[in-house]
This record gives structure tokens, sequence and C-alpha cells, in this order.
């Protein structure tokens, strides 16, 4: 909370609470009583819970776009995929396959 006097001083106030005409809290950690006069402006900061919401479904908007994006290009995902001979799995790495130009190594 920010306290400005009548003569345009300005404290920063942690934990503030009103007693009477009185306005106490700590200032870098030294407790601080303010008398309210007529003419202190009293701030506080306060969450803006509407612009976070906001910001959350428009970053998940963007993330969401690009995945279907990158999913739905037609030069990725085409690469063969070289099974074990074994028991049919994929592989733990792709080898580059013999003739085969296209497939990374």
């Amino acid at each position: 909370m920010w306290v400005t006097a009548p003569d345009q001083a300005t404290v920063r106030l942690d934990a503030p609470r009103i007693e009477g005409d009185t306005l106490q809290g700590f200032e870098g950690g030294q407790f601080r009583e303010l008398v309210l006069a007529p003419g202190t402006v009293v701030r506080a900061q306060e969450p803006a819970h509407a612009r976070t919401a906001a910001v959350v479904v428009v970053a998940s908007a963007v993330t969401l776009t690009s995945l279907i994006y990158l999913e739905s290009r037609r030069e990725t995902g085409s690469a063969q995929v070289c099974l074990n001979a074994l028991d049919q799995r994929p592989q733990p790495f792709t080898p580059c396959c013999v003739g085969q130009d296209t497939v990374p190594c």
C-alpha cells in the first residue's frame, strides 16, 4: 500500500492496518504509524484476475494453434520408422536405413 501525505511525501507500507484515524504498517521492516489527515491519498495494489486469465487463454490458444500447425505440415512426420527385427518395436534410435536417402541419421 502506498500512502501519499498532503506534502507529497510517499510511503510504502507492508501489512497495513487502520485503527481509528491512524494507519499502521511496516516500512522497510520498521513499524510505523501515520495519522490520516485530509488530503492523504491511499493506493493499494490488487491482483488483476481478469487480465491474468486473458493471458492464460491467449497463451494456451497460441500453443494449441502452433501444435496443430506443426502436426499438419506435409514435410514432417513422413520419415520411415525402422523396427527391431526381433519383436517389431521401434528402436530407441533412428539408424540410417541402407538405400533410403530420406531417413535422417
